[in-house]
């Protein structure tokens, strides 16, 4: 046993994890299980410093293991490095995760506070001026799911419909991610993405429900770019087919006979005007501070965005 374990583990994805799997959700990094072992290490008092990618703090893959961490050991300190201070000159953004064996009769809670919060059910490390903020920003928020939103992933995956795929504009329009632009609309020119296989239509049949479109990002390392646009919140005459491809996240309105808490504004409001608000809400400078604090793995899943996003109205 050691009184200090010290690293910065290699990162990358495994497919034959430890049995200590149990603590992982989904894919499992390498990292994890080197922190898994270096804590069986530590004397009683014994400190843990690693070096991490910034993601582990509120990645929804690692989150067993956070709730692991902040019910066995006691938090020293978390620091969150600003991409002028990249490790050892990598791309990768980097924090360092400290914390302390107390033994089985320490009561660890409280020593997490200033470095955690949970949000729905995903409980999030960060350093403590993060944290500060992401509590102030969460504070008598809505999430999607209580305002009688759902969200859905698109389900084209354009390489594997090569053969429907066309440039032909009077099929259905195919709406990539890249198609979303940073003043919340849709290109109405369909961009060139340097690949001339990715064509713009598809010749199958589209839908026409109105939505927010946003895009998932692609999980590699960097700062999540968050976009969102209107779909099809038009007159109903002017609305045209779609279809979403699997890199694009769509957020719908339920009616109320099937969401399962609404306020009364939504009570008299129709789909497009709680989708208008919500776009709104999307706008207000919170919401990009909270996707640029809870999202460090450059992307957006469903959860985060249905459960976890808070929603100002």
């Amino acid at each position: 046993r050691y009184d200090l374990v010290v690293g910065n583990p290699p990162y990358y994805e495994t497919t034959n994890p430890s049995p200590t799997r149990r603590l992982m959700a989904g894919r499992v990094n390498v990292y994890l299980l080197f922190i898994d072992k270096a804590l069986t290490l530590l004397k009683r008092g014994g400190v843990l410093a690693f070096v991490l990618p910034s993601n582990f703090l509120t990645n929804r893959y690692a989150e067993p293991f956070r709730r692991y961490l902040a019910a066995h050991f006691e938090a020293v300190d978390v620091c969150v490095f600003d991409d002028t201070a990249q490790y050892l000159n990598t791309k990768q953004r980097t924090c360092a995760l400290i914390v302390r064996n107390g033994g089985r009769d320490i009561d660890s809670s409280s020593s997490w506070h200033p470095f955690s919060h949970v949000v729905g059910e995903a409980m999030l490390f960060h350093s403590r001026y993060a944290i500060r903020d992401l509590r102030a920003l969460t504070a008598n928020a809505s999430s999607l799911w209580d305002m009688g939103f759902r969200v859905s992933v698109g389900n084209v995956l354009w390489n594997a419909s090569r053969g429907a795929l066309t440039a032909d504009s009077s099929r259905t329009r195919l709406i990539y991610s890249d198609d979303i632009r940073d003043d919340g609309t849709i290109a109405e020119t369909p961009r060139s993405r340097g690949n001339p296989d990715k064509k713009p239509y598809i010749d199958r049949p589209g839908i026409t429900t109105p939505c927010i479109v946003v895009n998932r990002g692609h999980g590699k390392s960097g700062q999540y770019d968050f976009r969102f646009a209107m779909v099809n919140t038009q007159s109903t005459s002017k609305r045209r087919p779609y279809l979403l491809e699997n890199h694009v996240l769509a957020i719908r309105y339920v009616p109320p006979t099937r969401a399962s808490v609404l306020n009364q504004s939504q009570r008299r409001g129709d789909d497009v005007r709680a989708l208008q608000a919500l776009f709104r809400s999307l706008k207000d400078s919170r919401t990009r501070a909270f996707v640029g604090l809870a999202c460090a793995n450059n992307a957006m899943n469903v959860y985060e965005l249905q459960h976890m996003l808070p929603v100002y109205v």
